[in-house]
């Protein structure tokens, strides 16, 4: 998650869903981050990996999205926009 939030595109948000994850610990540490970009949900039953995708796509609220699995590193500029003259051309996922 670290990589994610060291995003050099200050327009972006967070959606974790949390399939139920035996430690306890987790929730509080995403709210202990205390950045109103991170939403954390989890799961009240275990719904396996397709429909927990599933429901964070349903929940991301905004036209472009990228999916980062849980051991996905990303590079600090992969969350930026596409340059002004590409986007008339840019399809979001």
């Amino acid at each position: 998650m670290r990589s994610v939030l060291e995003q050099r595109d200050p327009d972006w948000r967070l959606t974790v869903v949390d399939d139920g994850y035996p430690d306890g610990s987790v929730p509080g540490w995403f709210a202990g981050l205390g950045d109103d970009r991170v939403r954390y949900h989890r799961n009240e039953t275990n719904l396996g990996a397709h429909l927990s995708v599933a429901a964070g796509a349903r929940s991301v609220g905004c036209d472009q999205a990228a999916h980062v699995f849980g051991e996905g590193i990303n590079h600090a500029s992969n969350g930026r926009r596409p340059p002004a003259h590409a986007q008339p051309h840019y399809r979001p996922a």
